[in-house]
């Protein structure tokens, strides 16, 4: 079993890993946009030869970063983790800190129900006009 980690701070490029037990086994950096993460993902784990049965943890770094890419990052993690039972371990990170730091912090948080996703400013959410 495996654990996948999503990490979206940035507007212009995500992260995602994939390990299992203590050891971070893959890595890809992608610069896309946050709309393509799904796809990034589900690209990722077929190329490493992984199912989605196989994950059995949820890792997302929570921000701060870009408004949007952190509520897609957020979305898809908590969305994976609720359909498929799993325990999700949501953490914030620097900017400057690489995957494998991730990872190491997040062997140690614990797991949550839901994570939330943190802001380096004011999110402009689209408001209603009715």
């Amino acid at each position: 079993m495996f654990t996948l980690l999503i990490r979206a701070q940035d507007i212009h490029f995500f992260e995602i890993g994939l390990g299992q037990n203590n050891f971070l086994l893959q890595q890809k950096r992608e610069e896309l946009s946050p709309e393509q993460l799904l796809l990034c993902i589900t690209q990722a784990l077929e190329q490493w030869h992984i199912s989605q049965a196989h994950i059995s943890k949820m890792i997302v770094v929570t921000g701060p970063g870009s408004c949007t890419a952190s509520r897609m990052s957020v979305t898809i993690a908590n969305t994976f983790a609720y359909v498929h039972h799993l325990p999700l371990v949501a953490l914030s990170a620097d900017p400057q800190e690489s995957l494998i730091q991730i990872w190491t912090r997040a062997l140690v948080e614990p797991a949550r129900i839901v994570a939330m996703p943190t802001y380096t400013q004011k999110p402009h959410i689209t408001f209603s006009y009715s």
